[in-house]
């Protein structure tokens, strides 16, 4: 950009505003911090000796990846991150006693490509540094603080329910439901006993009915929803544990604006896709085995409610299937592609299809063409998608809350009606739709909080990028060098 003004003078006096002599000496200033700054990372080349912290464990390379490049994996306090074959090779060999320019020389042998110490210092700057992967000297118990993540569509509230110590052993034995033989035998069951279920016994329309007009059996249908939500991460256990991989908590959080159970099953990134797929699916595989449990109890003692029981964790099953969300059908689309987390990942590949001056940031590493071609449908179907829900919840949402007002009252009113009757189980009743009310104005409040903190992240985005942009072209109108980029 270049500005061309005419100095202003006083009457016989001096100019009152110099804009060559201002650019001039703004321009000196620029090149001289720069220099500076470059003097700084070049002085460091012999000094710095970095080392890999102890809370940091090289996993190797990334099984069955999407990418078209070779992916590697550290895992840091629990958490797996990936890397390129270059930077995994510097947190590979930083071991508190090579300079710079000594992991430079090793990296390029390995690598096979040329690398300096200062290429060394500055992946150490950028990146590895403030990950928290690498430190300075021998403090190996040194952690970076890393600022949590603020992703609306994470698991919220965590509260561990179960550990590895439990876990195992359960997970341990019901890894053999696993064994293909067994595992084709009792889809087959599963699958005759829906066969039966929908076709010959038939879905009845009075039951919906019956669990209106007895309330108390709307609590005993939430307790086999919730028997079967527990059997249903105990598959995604047991079948990570098949693949050789370990869980490390079943708990309970809160997804979007409702509570859910959830297994850490994060020891998977380091397993091949196939075994990933498993695991994945593995809470499907125990959802079915448990429904298929209640047919068969059904046969037994006639009760209808574990029939109805058995088709609420059915639709259960067809809803988590969608990959929209970051529920079962998503994880298995992310390990089947080979990209670890698809949504998180949006930013770096919309950025890697257009050029860096036009989307700065982080991009994606390339991917292979027929991951390339699924991943943009993803996000062609997905986003639009997602904000219909969206507007369609806002939108809603104040005839949901009077609805709710009402509803509310009317508990309340049977709740007082039930204490002075001496109804106790009208009583607990009424509790119970009072406090599935509540958690209901919970999780939109949740909502609302989440939709609130991703608009003023979109928007303060917005003005870092705007501001960035301002001050790119003004430097670069600065700098009296041509071509000079930075």
């Amino acid at each position: 950009m270049v500005i061309a003004a005419t100095p202003m003078h006083w009457q016989g006096g001096a100019p009152l505003l110099d804009f060559d002599g201002a650019l001039e000496r703004a321009s000196k200033r620029y090149r001289a911090r720069l220099q500076a700054a470059c003097a700084e990372l070049a002085g460091r080349q012999e000094m710095h000796r970095p080392v890999r912290p102890a809370h940091v464990r090289l996993v190797g390379e990334l099984a069955d990846s999407g990418f078209r490049d070779r992916q590697w994996l550290v895992e840091r306090d629990g958490q797996f991150i990936q890397l390129t074959e270059l930077l995994y090779r510097v947190v590979e060999h930083a071991d508190g006693e090579r300079s710079l320019d000594d992991l430079a020389t090793i990296v390029a042998e390995q690598t096979g490509r040329p690398v300096s110490g200062g290429n060394i210092a500055t992946l150490i700057e950028r990146t590895l540094g403030p990950a928290g992967l690498l430190v300075e000297g021998t403090t190996t118990e040194q952690s970076a603080q890393l600022l949590p993540r603020q992703d609306p569509l994470a698991v919220r509230m965590r509260l561990r329910m179960l550990g590895p110590r439990v876990i195992d052993p359960v997970a341990r034995l019901l890894r053999w439901l696993y064994w293909p033989p067994l595992m084709v035998a009792m889809l087959v069951m599963v699958g005759l006993g829906h066969l039966w279920l929908y076709a010959d016994h038939g879905v009845r329309q009075d039951w919906l009915m019956q669990v209106l007009v007895e309330p108390h059996k709307v609590m005993l249908l939430f307790g086999i929803i919730a028997v079967g939500g527990m059997i249903h991460e105990l598959g995604h256990a047991a079948a990570l544990r098949y693949g050789g991989g370990q869980v490390r908590s079943i708990g309970v959080g809160w997804y979007l604006f409702y509570p859910v159970f959830y297994t850490d099953v994060t020891d998977s990134y380091r397993l091949g896709r196939w075994a990933k797929v498993r695991t994945d699916l593995g809470g499907f595989y125990f959802h079915l085995l448990f429904t298929f449990g209640l047919i068969i109890g059904y046969q037994f003692s006639g009760i209808d409610l574990l029939l109805i029981g058995a088709v609420a964790i059915n639709i259960e099953v067809v809803r988590q299937s969608l990959p929209f969300l970051r529920l079962d059908g998503y994880w298995t689309l992310t390990d089947l592609t080979g990209v670890p987390d698809l949504v998180s990942q949006i930013g770096p590949f919309v950025r890697s299809l257009v050029p860096a001056s036009i989307l700065p940031g982080p991009r994606l590493p390339r991917l292979r063409r027929w991951v390339a071609v699924v991943f943009a449908t993803y996000i062609v179907v997905t986003i639009p998608l997602m904000a219909t829900m969206l507007i369609a919840f806002l939108r809603t949402m104040p005839a949901t809350v009077e609805m709710m007002k009402q509803a509310g009252q009317q508990q309340a009113h049977i709740l007082l009606l039930a204490l002075r009757a001496d109804l106790p189980l009208v009583a607990l009743t009424s509790l119970f739709h009072l406090g599935m009310l509540g958690l209901i104005g919970f999780g939109m409040t949740m909502m609302l909080a989440n939709v609130a903190r991703l608009v003023l992240r979109m928007v303060r985005a917005g003005i870092v990028s705007g501001a960035g942009w301002v001050a790119r072209r003004v430097l670069n109108s600065m700098s009296p060098i041509e071509g000079y980029a930075h």
